[in-house]
Order: structure tokens, then sequence, then C-alpha cells
């Protein structure tokens, strides 16, 4: 049975953090989350790349004069054409069941940073890609179906382009 790139991906990220924990519970909870990857059964459903700058989700802005919420022009334009590019890259139908979701954010690196990863939590660029795919409809009827999720960003290797790899795997048993 063919099983998910998610432990190949991940698990080499995770024992790289792992390396550099500073504290036991640290390495213990890196240790746990390899194991995990590691004895779930998957079969690849979707795997996508969009080349797209990943913007962090912002908080939401309030209008004085209305008091209505809105999203920050340039976290609305991104989610927007996330949208589109996610609904163009998958036209099958939703997946139905539990799933397990790998998100992957790969950022040009500035000619100079002393940062180890880009900046913005990694909630917050999950946010966007998962949004997006929910509210195209072809991924999952709805979020609720996601028992585990995966994330990581890093910065892009020579040559690589920026992007969002989406992982999307229906959990076996």
């Amino acid at each position: 049975m063919p099983t998910s790139d998610l432990a190949g991906v991940f698990a080499p990220r995770l024992k790289q953090r792992l390396g550099r924990a500073r504290s036991d519970a640290t390495r213990r909870l890196a240790a746990r989350a390899i194991h995990a990857v590691r004895r779930l059964t998957l079969v690849t459903a979707v795997s996508v790349f969009i080349a797209i700058k990943p913007i962090p989700a912002a908080r939401p802005r309030f209008a004085t004069k209305t008091g209505h919420a809105y999203m920050p022009q340039p976290y609305a334009g991104f989610a927007g054409e996330l949208q589109r590019e996610l609904a163009l890259a998958h036209t099958g139908d939703p997946m139905l069941g539990p799933l397990v979701v790998g998100v992957e954010v790969i950022k040009d690196r500035p000619k100079k940073t002393i940062l180890t990863a880009p900046l913005g939590d990694v909630d917050n660029h999950v946010k966007g890609p998962l949004d997006a795919a929910t509210k195209t409809g072809r991924f999952w009827k709805d979020d609720v179906q996601i028992e585990h999720l995966f994330c990581t960003k890093r910065w892009a290797e020579l040559g690589e382009p920026q992007g969002i790899h989406l992982t999307v795997n229906t959990l076996e048993g």
C-alpha cells in the first residue's frame, strides 16, 4: 500500500530540532512527534505546490466608523490568490474521513539574516493555506476532518522557488 512522504519530509526536520533542543522536555516532545509521524498509516491522496510568496495571517482590523472587521490588504490579496491557485491545482472531489495534512512554507532567504527560519508564527503561516483549501471545497468537506497537522517553515534552497507545499492524506484505520 502506498504511504505518504510526510515522514520523509517532517522526520528529518524534527530530528534537526531535536539536536538543537535545549531542554529535556523539548527533546521528549520532538522524539514523540517523530514516533507519531512514522507510525501513521497513510495513503497519499493529494500533493500540490503553489509558487506564491507566503504571508502569515494578520490580525483583523476594525473600521472606525462602521466597526466592521476586515483583513489588511497584503494578507487579503494573498489569501484570495492562494484560494484561486489551490482551486486550479486540485479539481477532484473532496476527501472523506479523517485526514493528515502537511504544510511546508518555503520563503526566499534575505541577503543578510541571522534567523534560522522565516519570521511569523508557524500557526499563522498555516492558517492561510488551510482556510483557502477549505473555501475551495475540493480538498475536504470540512476542516474538522483534519486529525493530524504537520507544519514547517524554512528558507528556500539555492534556486528553489518560494511557495507552499500542501500534502493531504487519508488516514487508514
